[in-house]
């Protein structure tokens, strides 16, 4: 558990004006690595070190303070540019880290790469972010910015013993060759997006699929222990059957799927920065990934937004970032559509705000693709990019008729 505590030095301090109080930082959460403060507390000076750049620190010295980081997610933290920031302000000689996240409300974050080592290291919410910087401005402004300091505590504890495993179930096929559907089971906070919108997905797919007819390829459905911790996850999975390396044909993974979109609206806000942030109507763009750029696979991802109205980036690439890390060593086709948006890895990620008609959306063109990749030639699935290829995939208004039942997951 942690706090940050705003304060000026000393309660009442005449320098900041009458009625002058303690302000508690509410979404201050702690990040890994930083242990208990010895005495229970920390008061040090602040320093304002923007985004983190060469110019933002040029002339600004932040050994022995506390440096206050603005981090801009783009359009989240997985994709911000100052990650790492915290920890080269300690190796500066920073006593402690606080990153201002520029985002809607006042959510907690949570995520490593904005920890700082064992220095104690916060992230706060965009109000208290907006509020703080505010204050520190005002204090330059009215020079007595030496005379603002800020009281963090730290306590921790270490839990241990703690285990967690990966659910597997499989369909049989007609073959052992396997089409691997993966979605992590662990998360932060609610982790209405991350991950349970995909382990819903998963869940929907596997009683789908098993009142159908027996598929060519065995369909092995995996809940893993995910990544998000130091627990059992895919590669633990792959590690112990070596076997998956020889007979998997493709890995399919589930994560993010549903969220609906936050984005900047039209009027300024009062008490953060920039433009009110809005909810859309529809889910978070996805990005597709596609490891061996199979044309099949790609082709397959076009019918995405055109059939079953799933939001997806207009091109796909060869990334796939997540949980599908932990299946690389087998080497095989790897393939997913994942985002990462306003909210990710904080307490905004909520189950309210996962549509169900996202994942119905999300459910349906999953089921096309493992039936679409099950009844097609292998060496489909497996050619790489700028492999000749030819479509004979149906029509958006034909696809009903291509399924092997009328029933839908």
């Amino acid at each position: 558990m942690g706090a940050a505590v705003l304060a000026a030095a000393g309660r009442g301090d005449p320098a900041f004006g009458s009625g002058t109080q303690t302000v508690t930082l509410q979404s201050a959460f702690p990040q890994p690595g930083g242990a208990t403060i010895p005495g229970g507390s920390l008061t040090a000076p602040v320093v304002f070190a923007g985004r983190g750049t060469d110019a933002d620190l040029a002339g600004r010295d932040v050994k022995g303070k506390i440096a206050v980081v603005h981090i801009r997610p783009e359009p989240s933290l997985f994709g911000s540019a100052e990650q790492g920031v915290a920890g080269r302000m300690v190796d500066r000689g920073a006593v402690g880290v606080i990153n201002a996240v520029e985002g809607p409300g006042n959510a907690l974050y949570f995520d490593t790469r904005f920890a700082c080592g064992k220095a104690p290291c916060f992230m706060v919410g965009g109000q208290d972010g907006w509020f703080l910087e505010q204050v520190i401005g005002k204090a330059a402004g009215a020079g007595v910015l030496d005379r603002l300091k800020i009281n963090v505590g730290l306590s921790s504890d270490e839990k241990s013993g703690l285990t967690s495993a990966n659910g597997v179930a499989i369909i049989p096929g007609q073959s052992g060759k396997r089409i691997i559907l993966n979605a992590h089971a662990d998360g932060y906070f609610q982790g209405g997006d991350d991950n349970a919108s995909g382990l819903a997905v998963l869940v929907g797919l596997a009683r789908y699929l098993a009142r159908q007819p027996q598929p060519r390829h065995t369909l092995m459905f995996v809940a893993s222990g995910g990544h998000h911790g130091p627990g059992n996850g895919p590669a633990s999975l792959v590690a112990a059957h070596p076997e998956l390396k020889d007979d998997t044909l493709l890995v399919l993974n589930l994560e993010h799927v549903a969220y609906l979109d936050v984005v900047r609206g039209k009027t300024r806000a009062v008490n953060n920065t920039g433009m009110v942030w809005e909810t859309s109507v529809t889910e978070s763009a996805k990005a597709v990934g596609v490891t061996n750029e199979s044309p099949f696979l790609i082709d397959l991802w076009s019918r995405a937004p055109r059939c079953y109205g799933v939001a997806t980036y207009q091109s796909a690439g060869a990334g796939v970032p997540g949980d599908l890390g932990g299946y690389r060593t087998l080497g095989v086709p790897m393939t997913q559509m994942i985002q990462s948006g306003t909210f990710y890895h904080s307490s905004g990620d909520v189950y309210e705000a996962v549509p169900a008609e996202g994942l119905e959306r999300a459910a349906r063109f999953h089921a096309f693709l493992i039936e679409q990749v099950d009844r097609a030639a292998d060496a489909l699935v497996t050619a790489g990019k700028g492999t000749p290829y030819k479509s004979t995939l149906l029509d958006c208004g034909s696809l009903a008729t291509g399924t092997r039942s009328s029933q839908q997951p």
